[in-house]
């Protein structure tokens, strides 16, 4: 009889390929196309579900057939198991004329994680204080699980009349990314802070988790919980200080500066 030999699951979760062991055909003649009514689809563990009939079927040759599917429920977070068997109350047949058995083996895959890594926090490895022109401050971006970076990703402050605009410097393969900013002339910030919720900037660069899911990069509203001027006091000051004004007293005996 025919038999599952493989499965194949595209990284989208959405076309599922059967490769069965021989040619096969949806009558017992050795003719016909197999219809999307032949397959029975199934989901065991995780978050996502899965309508049991598929939504397409494509022929890639007689014994390898492609199947459309369409996902319920909640997110695929990768331990959810795909089952595909040939349909009861119909039958898919070789050559010969023998029917396949709805118990396969070789006919499950598992799904890829859908979940997006997202923005759970900025702050800062360099203590409260006051920095001044060519000190660095360590910013640190917090995800929800760990991300790989490609290329060099941007943060931009908020440093006054010059917003300073930081390239990324380290923590790929973890959940903190940091940021160095190296104080530039000019630059100032009662309580630093980033220009806008849309400041991190891939910069043709990439953060992705381990499934290549592309991160969230959106970050919480400037002094709102969970941003920089929320999580840190750090206070950004390049003026340096100058005699404003002088007053003597009528004796000639003190200067007030």
């Amino acid at each position: 009889v025919p038999t599952i030999s493989s499965v194949s699951l595209n990284a989208a979760n959405s076309q599922l390929t059967v490769t069965f062991a021989e040619d096969v055909y949806n009558t017992n003649g050795g003719s016909g196309d197999l219809e999307v009514a032949d397959f029975a689809l199934s989901i065991s563990g995780g978050a996502a579900g899965v309508n049991a009939t598929p939504a397409s079927i494509n022929r890639t040759a007689q014994n390898i057939w492609v199947l459309g599917l369409t996902l319920t429920g909640g997110t695929a977070n990768g331990s959810e198991t795909l089952t595909v068997v040939p349909a009861a109350g119909t039958a898919i047949y070789d050559k010969a004329g023998n029917a396949a058995s709805t118990s396969q083996s070789n006919n499950t895959a598992s799904l890829t994680e859908k979940i997006l890594p997202t923005i759970t926090g900025v702050s800062s490895a360099t203590s409260n204080g006051s920095y001044k022109q060519g000190e660095t401050i360590a910013i640190t971006v917090v995800f929800s699980e760990v991300v790989n970076v490609t290329g060099t990703p941007q943060l931009t402050l908020e440093t006054g009349g010059s917003d300073a605009v930081v390239n990324y410097s380290s923590g790929s393969g973890s959940t903190t990314l940091t940021f160095n900013y190296t104080i530039g002339s000019g630059e100032t910030s009662g309580d630093l802070d980033y220009e806008s919720t849309s400041s991190l900037a891939l910069n043709t660069g990439t953060i992705k988790d381990a499934a290549l899911n592309a991160a969230t990069l959106t970050l919480a509203t400037p002094g709102d919980p969970n941003s920089l001027g929320a999580s840190k006091a750090l206070i950004v000051d390049t003026t340096v200080p100058t005699i404003s004004s002088v007053s003597l007293n009528a004796a000639n005996s003190q200067l007030t500066v």
